[in-house]
C-alpha cells in the first residue's frame, strides 16, 4: 500500500468504525466490512501493489471513516457523466 507500508491491525479498524464489535461478540455490516477489506488487503500485500483504488465508494462521513481506518490515505472526488450510443 501507499504510505506507510503496513496495514493497521483489524481491532484497530473496528475500534474507529464500529466500537461495539470490537470485543468480537457482536457482528455488524461495517465490522464484517472491515473484516472483508482487511482480509483482502493482507491477502493483496504478497504482490507489493503500488497503489489501491476503491470505485464506488460512498461520499459520507462513514465511509470515510471506514477507509480512513483500513490505511487509506488518499482521496479524490471524481464525477463521470456518460452516454451510452
Amino acid at each position: 500500500m501507499t504510505g506507510s507500508g503496513s496495514l493497521p491491525d483489524t481491532k484497530t479498524c473496528l475500534k474507529e468504525c464500529d466500537p461495539s464489535a470490537v470485543s468480537g461478540r457482536t457482528r455488524t455490516p461495517v465490522s464484517n466490512f472491515v473484516q472483508l477489506t482487511m482480509n483482502g488487503l493482507r491477502r493483496l500485500e504478497k504482490y507489493k501493489p503500488t497503489s489501491i483504488c476503491v470505485l464506488g465508494a460512498a461520499p459520507t462521513e462513514a465511509a470515510n471513516a471506514l477507509y480512513d481506518s483500513v490505511g487509506f490515505n488518499q482521496k479524490w472526488e471524481v464525477h463521470l457523466w456518460r452516454k451510452a450510443i
